[in-house]
């Protein structure tokens, strides 16, 4: 549906060269063409820069509104973000990131291209878009990243949205601007999604053995990967191909600074990483230490869908590797290995070519998992710990004991098992489960009481029990109803005593 009072704004100005109706066909046609690369606005812009009136209508336009600025004064960036309304824009920037040149079929079968760029300055950052014909600048100026350029654009709000737009009546040029971009640096913990070229200071922590694989154009790609540590967490620095050589003097212990270094989020371990920019980033050793200390989250803390989280833990269980057949037919294999510290146990699943850490630990073993995330399996519902491609299994020199602690049912966490001890103020049947039909309710020290589901396998010893008697239960699973409401639920591993 169109906006009617936006192309009247627009229509206005051009009525004797295009009819009403024909105006409005070619910017659905333009919608048709360009999807969700464009909003209105923009789509109608595109229809006057065909018809060559986008410059009359903004003169025009300029001399009609009092709070439009001359669109020939340079702002900054900031000063971009802050203006209220659809206009020609000069500015100077250096670029700091290119996206790959998106190309698509225009309804007149002919290709049209789209080149996406993210520039900054002293004060801030934006996304520019070069299409079709302008593009050929980009080349002709020696224009790449880590280039300064002049920029004579048209500036499109969307939704909050601010970006620039190069088409026919535009243009990108090197400029002899001195741009400066002041870079924050930011710790590990608070790198988000929002950053873009800044600068992050750590130590390196672990060097991954490096991965070759087949690229789309069937030419060889290597990945290395460096976790990097500060003293509010850890993070992974991807280096590839020409990159890794650039940088084959770093070594496990080396304090560093990463300069205008990208962010990616992983969407597999929802983990951030880094990434440098070609011709922009920079690595540059430190001749001080930049303290880090690795901090491991206690297992008897671990919820589900933690991500990027350490662990620490004895092994006091080792399976035997299982197969299985995936869905697309070839057998894969699995183990578990179960770790536990003074909080509680969980168990961690290896999956293919991780199970050969099955042989690699034994029992007792004290061993780390860094860059992990949980998750409470579906069908057994207790939390797992997973791992990726960009964890760290390694042993360590430390003292930790597993120790089987009661637990009060405050402190329960859905996915964890539990012993517990408490009085039986209740004892009935229940069908809110298809296989656990039986419940008993007990309360314990705290005056808190929780639900225990159980099925005919404990039904003889649990009919002997009288309301008011203390029971302590061993290996019982804590879970969660659609109201958020704690209950446990016994299984073939759980004990009364």
């Amino acid at each position: 549906m169109n906006d009617e009072k936006l192309i009247e704004k627009y229509y206005n100005k051009i009525s004797k060269i295009i009819s009403y109706d024909d105006f409005i066909s070619k910017i659905n046609d333009k919608k048709n063409l360009l999807g969700d690369l464009c909003d209105e606005e923009m789509c109608i812009q595109l229809v006057l820069n065909d018809l060559n009136m986008l410059n009359e209508y903004e003169l025009e336009s300029f001399n009609s509104f009092e709070n439009i600025d001359d669109n020939k004064v340079k702002k900054t960036i900031k000063e971009l973000k802050e203006i209220k309304d659809n206009k020609m824009v000069s500015f100077s920037c250096k670029i700091i990131f290119m996206n790959k040149l998106k190309e698509f079929i225009k309804k007149d079968n002919t290709k049209g291209y789209l080149l996406s760029l993210f520039v900054a300055d002293n004060t801030d950052k934006i996304k520019i878009n070069v299409w079709n014909e302008k593009i050929k600048m980009i080349s002709d100026e020696n224009i790449k990243v880590g280039s300064t350029v002049d920029v004579n654009g048209f500036l499109n709000i969307n939704n909050d949205n601010i970006e620039i737009n190069i088409n026919n009546n535009c243009s990108i040029v090197q400029s002899k601007e001195n741009i400066d971009i002041i870079n924050k640096d930011i710790k590990i913990k608070d790198i988000s999604v929002k950053n873009e070229n800044i600068n992050v200071k750590g130590k390196i922590i672990f060097i991954k053995e490096i991965k070759s694989f087949l690229k789309k154009n069937n030419k060889e790609g290597k990945l290395k990967q460096f976790l990097i540590g500060d003293d509010t967490g850890t993070i992974m620095l991807n280096l590839w191909d020409n990159q890794i050589d650039e940088n084959s003097t770093l070594n496990i212990g080396d304090s560093i600074e990463i300069k205008n270094v990208n962010i990616k989020k992983n969407n597999y371990t929802n983990s951030f990483e880094l990434s440098l920019l070609k011709n922009f980033s920079e690595i540059k050793k430190l001749n001080y230490d930049i303290p880090y200390e690795i901090i491991f989250k206690k297992i008897g803390k671990i919820q589900d869908l933690e991500y990027n989280i350490n662990v620490i833990g004895k092994i006091i269980d080792i399976s035997e590797i299982k197969s299985f057949t995936k869905k697309d037919g070839n057998e894969g294999v699995m183990g578990n290995i179960i770790i536990g510290d003074e909080t509680g146990k969980i168990i961690l699943k290896l999956w293919n070519n991780n199970t050969t850490y099955l042989d690699y630990f034994n029992f007792n073993d004290v061993i780390s998992i860094q860059n992990c995330f949980s998750k409470i399996n579906d069908y057994t519902k207790q939390i797992e710990l997973n791992i990726s491609y960009n964890s760290i299994l390694q042993k360590e020199n430390k003292n930790i004991e597993y120790i089987e602690n009661n637990t009060t049912i405050n402190d329960m966490i859905p996915g964890h098992i539990y012993n517990i001890i408490g009085e039986i103020i209740n004892k009935e049947n229940d069908d809110l489960f298809q296989e656990e039909k039986y419940k008993i309710t007990i309360t314990d020290d705290n005056s808190n009481s929780i639900d225990i589901f159980y099925n005919d396998y404990q039904k003889d010893t649990i009919e002997q029990l009288s309301i008011g008697e203390k029971i302590n239960i061993t290996n019982v699973l804590a879970c969660k109803d659609n109201n958020k409401n704690i209950y446990l639920i016994m299984n073939k591993d759980s004990f009364i005593n």
